[in-house]
């Protein structure tokens, strides 16, 4: 079982845990709220959440601001200094990467398969939410 360790999930992984009740991202969300792992977000990530929210569920500007509070309550919002260009694939990855370098993140979170097939960035390990949930345990 890992100890306390630092994440970033990415912004799917993060809608998933808000729209999907029985899914294992909300587990993610529920060893952050236990003090078990330190979640670190950036306001870039919170505006492409709400963006993608929005979107895709179709939530408002009401539901997207209190979900936003439950974020800054539960993660360390982060300011990345650096602009990373690692995915040229799909260039909205980077926001993830610069969050996760700038908070000294462990691990980050993610399905997304641009961001799983490099494995690692810059020692920090990209990883599924099972796979997550699995080291936790």
């Amino acid at each position: 079982m890992l100890k306390n360790p630092k994440i970033t999930a990415d912004t799917n992984i993060l809608i998933s845990s808000f729209a999907c009740v029985s899914a294992v991202t909300v587990k993610i969300i529920d060893l952050a709220e236990e003090g078990l792992c330190e979640m670190a977000v950036s306001e870039e990530i919170i505006l492409e959440f709400q963006r993608v929210a929005g979107v895709k569920f179709g939530w408002d500007e009401e539901k997207n601001r209190a979900i936003e509070d439950v974020l800054k309550r539960l993660c360390r919002v982060v300011s990345p200094r650096e602009r990373i260009k690692a995915v040229k694939q799909d260039p909205d990855d980077n926001m993830i990467l610069e969050c996760a370098v700038e908070a000294g993140s462990d691990y980050i979170i993610t399905g997304d398969r641009h961001l799983l097939c490099m494995h690692e960035y810059r020692g920090i390990k990209i990883i599924s939410p099972a796979e997550f949930i699995r080291l936790m345990i």
